[in-house]
């Protein structure tokens, strides 16, 4: 595994106080596919001599989020917070602290990932929405785009998990088993219809 799959800056209008990184892409158990991103967060309040208004110690209570494939930005869904749903906190120096969120992955959209990545590196791009809070109230807060360059092998450790296979060629059909438990429903169609 790669040491960061990609990153982007936490800012508080209009100051960087951070970064959040991309550390690990997995595959998580559920009863359909689903992926989990695990991110590092490094949040900081110090601020410069001279610096008017200081940064304050702040919180970031939630990041909702989603994912997009390809150059067009195709929307592949949104993120849920995993069990590590903590608060993270604003820190006087650099500490780094993990947090992580997970897609799901039903509805063939595996298959429609593997036919954006045809063979090679995979990219898509998360967009996190954080809230952070300060002084008992919600401050205008942003993440610049993370363009994820995830390497062939390391997803298809993640594709492995799923089909049961080493390796999928884009355009592959999923095996009999895998397709038995997210059967194809057209687009447009209720998830109870």
């Amino acid at each position: 595994m790669t040491a960061s799959y990609g990153s982007g800056d936490v800012t508080i209008a209009p100051r960087r106080v951070g970064n959040v990184a991309v550390s690990n892409v997995r595959p998580v158990p559920a009863l359909t596919p689903r992926i989990g991103f695990d991110l590092s967060w490094t949040l900081q309040h110090q601020h410069r001599l001279g610096e008017v208004p200081p940064v304050r110690e702040f919180i970031l209570t939630d990041f909702p989020g989603e994912l997009t494939v390809g150059p067009d930005n195709l929307f592949v869904g949104n993120f849920v917070r995993t069990a590590s749903g903590h608060l993270i906190h604003s820190q006087s120096h650099v500490v780094t602290q993990r947090s992580s969120v997970a897609l799901d992955l039903g509805g063939h959209r595996l298959e429609r990932i593997e036919d954006h990545r045809a063979g090679g590196v995979l990219t898509m791009q998360m967009r996190l929405w954080p809230r952070i809070e300060m002084d008992g109230a919600t401050v205008l807060a942003k993440v610049t785009e993370i363009r994820l360059q995830i390497p062939r092998d390391d997803w298809l450790a993640v594709v492995r998990a799923f089909t049961g296979r080493a390796d999928r060629p884009a355009g592959d059909p999923l095996p009999p088993h895998a397709r038995e438990s997210f059967p194809a429903k057209p687009w447009g169609t209720p998830a109870c219809a």
